[in-house]
């Protein structure tokens, strides 16, 4: 660090004596390797091209994959160590890869863009800037993929245009098939609702026995609306955002609401429903209710007191309303927990064989699986103390003294580990998990280490934010569809983190009143909906509503009482559709033009690509020519071999079933080789910065049921909410596919050619 504040001191200097536009260029060279670290090397083209696991999971299990020698073994000419080799720099890093191959030892490649990552959102650092001045060729995929930033990132760098070549140009793109369902559709009111949340949030004080209404559209509280009989416990909203469930464990009630707001289906739309909030009279009440869940399609109720489990069907719920009846279980009282699982199976917890008779023995000692008739399909043991639980699908995890159990259900199979952190003192306890349908992990918080991560695959704890005995986190939410990991620390700071990777993404503080309380019945709460946080206040008696990126207090509201619990019905993923998502904060839609650039999904195509990359370096290293041509020709083999096994594995899905939805215009050049029809797009490629609107959503459902599509097909670079509620309510399988990206260098999906196997192995194994 001292080294590289020296340089960049020395820089400095320099600059004052040469001129202002000088020493911007002179310091963001110098400093930048060492103090930014957006870009990622490209993979290394003596990598294995394939891996045992997946970046991002789907949410059926992936079919093996077939592993593919790299293109660069195949490369026999040597190359004539002459010069220093080639400084190149790649905007994707998928032609990352296709340039560390045809380079070989001869080029440095860099890929501005890191894996996994979107390069419609993408925004260039320093690094970035540095790399391209530097750069003695920068190639892009061109045909408008990255019009959004580069022509600024040239600019900034000072970089001459001629070395920046677009590899699109030559390949004979293809024009955007625009395969939107329903881009035109308004509901019939086309009301503004200028980008703000539409919906409603309910306010559970921490002291009295009332639930106080915020009405978002007009910003008027109905303080203590709905008397609960006891301070509410917990408050949760359902998956689709219309319900919210609330226990008042002291007055033994349990409570539904109807948030009043919603999408109604009509024919191929959908109309926004918009009516009075009212609390359901549906019998509910029970011997001590205290936790709830709310997964995908079911919510549960666990009593303590009698052991009793109900379990809510929110589709039947709205179809029914108040007649509707939940179902029951009976496990044994216990201080316990039901998670909801995929196919109509719960996680519960298991009693300790001592209670009732034993007081202190309330806390169970593991889970089980059961189906909805009660039947128990797997037991597993060995959770001391289990509190905390959560869900993503086909796990459940719980918290237990010394570690945390994760239960699996999948295809009939049933399974359980035991995971423990390493270097941490016995006898400490997991006391609250968190989790979200079709996030691969969980994170699970001990008040006395810190947060961490859970990996069920890996089975391994990793400490995210360690807690110390003057700051500790204290409050957790999943956001965003599951994209973010939301939590505040004792001192009031609010952090939000990538809920996939872990990095932090932005922190504030100083909105909460000080000192923050941190007990159970006052500490600020948390609730999420389209593009707004809001976080409850019980010392200050306000609700504040921040913004999702900057954390800046958008509104804020005066509660009557000690407001600490709360939660958002209304419309979920859905935006306005007039909303610009072009803004200052360098958050750009993706709008390509009238070329689509997806062609890395047309091996024949990827052969021109190549063999341009090949030209390019030829031009920059004369004598290492025939080098440069020698492994554009091995690496086109491989193209034209895998050219072959895709023929040959789509040969087994009947033409019928050749359909794609997918969630965005990305697949096209895929479809067009390979004899499939892309029925649906989840992002309209007419709008695509604009988030979808419920109409358009309703289009792509209709679509899907009338074509009896199997199988609904996300992108690990685009958020799964909306391909899942696809799929979630037409029963076609949800599939996850690589498409902008690679995925990490040693995944499935790490190098171009194991990209598109793992995609053809999962879209045929999908649709055969």
């Amino acid at each position: 660090m001292i080294r590289t504040l020296n340089k960049c001191l020395q820089h400095l200097t320099q600059a004052f004596a040469v001129g202002l536009v000088v020493f911007g260029l002179a310091f963001l060279v110098a400093c930048s390797d060492d103090q930014d670290t957006r870009g990622t090397e490209a993979p290394s083209p003596t990598a294995a091209s394939s891996g045992a696991s997946i970046d991002a999971q789907p949410t059926q299990e992936a079919p093996a994959v077939t592993a593919v020698p790299t293109a660069a073994a195949a490369a026999t000419a040597t190359p004539t160590p002459s010069t220093p080799p080639l400084q190149v720099v790649a905007t994707s890093n998928i032609v990352a890869d296709w340039a560390a191959v045809i380079g070989g030892d001869r080029a440095e490649v860099f890929s501005l863009l890191p894996a996994g990552s979107d390069p419609h959102s993408f925004v260039p650092g320093a690094r970035d800037v540095a790399r391209v001045a530097e750069a003695d060729v920068v190639l892009t995929v061109g045909l408008g993929l990255e019009a959004d930033w580069l022509e600024d990132l040239v600019r900034n760098a000072s970089a001459d245009e001629s070395k920046i070549i677009a590899l699109g140009d030559g390949i004979n793109p293809l024009e955007f098939s625009g395969a939107d369902a329903h881009d035109d559709h308004m509901d019939e009111g086309g009301e503004d609702h200028g980008g703000m949340p539409i919906g409603r949030l309910l306010v559970g004080d921490g002291e009295e026995g009332n639930i106080s209404v915020i009405d978002l559209e007009t910003g008027e509280v109905d303080h203590g609306l709905f008397d609960v009989g006891s301070r509410a416990g917990r408050i949760y909203s359902t998956a689709s955002g219309r319900y919210a469930l609330a226990v008042s464990t002291d007055a033994d009630m349990a409570h539904i609401f109807d948030g009043g707001i919603f999408l109604e289906a009509h024919g191929d739309h959908f109309d926004l429903t918009e009516g009075e909030m009212r609390k359901l009279a549906l019998d509910l009440n029970g011997n001590r209710p205290v936790h709830l869940y709310a997964g995908d399609e079911w919510a549960t109720i666990f009593y303590d007191g009698s052991g009793d489990v109900a379990l809510v069907n929110e589709h039947e719920l709205s179809e029914l309303g108040d007649s509707y009846t939940p179902i029951r279980m009976n496990v044994g009282p216990q201080h316990g927990a039901a998670v909801p699982l995929e196919g109509d199976l719960f996680a519960i917890s298991l009693k300790h064989p001592d209670y009732p008779d034993n007081p202190d023995a309330r806390l169970p000692i593991g889970a089980e699986i059961r189906d909805l008739d009660g039947n128990v399909l797997h037991t597993a043991e060995g959770c001391d103390s289990l509190h905390g639980d959560a869900g993503n699908g086909h796990m459940a995890a719980f918290g237990c003294t010394g570690g945390v159990l994760v239960l699996e259900a999948h295809g009939g199979e049933y399974s359980h580990t035991f995971i423990a952190p390493e270097g941490v003192d016995e006898g400490f306890r997991f006391t609250s998990v968190w989790g979200y349908h079709g996030l691969d992990h969980f994170f699970a918080l001990g008040s006395a280490v810190g947060l961490y991560v859970v990996d069920p695959e890996e089975e391994e704890l990793e400490l995210l934010i360690p807690a110390t005995e003057n700051l500790r986190p204290i409050q957790v939410q999943l956001g965003d569809g599951g994209e973010t990991l939301l939590v505040v620390m004792s001192d009031g700071e609010l952090r939000v983190y990538d809920a996939h990777d872990g990095r932090l993404q932005a922190s504030k503080d100083d909105f909460l009143t000080t000192p923050v309380e941190t007990g159970f019945w006052g500490r600020p709460h948390l609730a999420t909906a389209p593009g707004a946080i809001f976080i409850t206040d019980s010392v200050g008696g306000e609700v504040l509503q921040l913004d999702e990126h900057d954390l800046d207090v958008v509104r804020h509201w005066d509660v009557a009482g000690a407001p600490t619990k709360v939660a958002f019905v209304g419309i979920v993923g859905q935006g306005d559709e007039h909303e610009d998502h072009s803004d200052d904060s360098g958050h750009h839609g993706h709008d390509h033009g009238p070329m689509d650039p997806h062609f890395w999904f047309d091996p024949n195509r990827v052969k021109i690509a190549v063999g341009e990359i090949a030209s390019q370096l030829s031009d920059l290293d004369p004598g290492n020519a025939e080098y440069y041509s020698q492994n554009a020709a091995d690496y086109e083999v491989r193209l034209d071999e895998l050219h072959s096994w895709i023929q040959e594995q789509v040969e087994v899905v009947p033409p019928q079933r050749r359909l794609l939805v997918t969630s965005h215009d990305t697949f096209a050049y895929f479809a067009d080789v390979y004899g499939f029809e892309i029925i649906g797009l989840l992002i309209p490629s007419l709008a695509p910065e604009v988030e979808p609107s419920g109409e358009h959503i309703a289009g792509v459902v209709r679509v899907v049921r009338e074509h009896n599509a199997p199988a609904v097909f996300s992108e690990t670079t685009v958020s799964e909410k909306l391909p899942r509620a696809v799929a979630r309510e037409t029963g076609a399988v949800l599939v996850q596919l690589y498409a902008d990206s690679l995925g990490k260098k040693d995944s499935a999906g790490g190098t171009y050619l194991g990209m598109v196997r793992t995609n053809v192995e999962r879209i045929v194994g999908a649709l055969r």
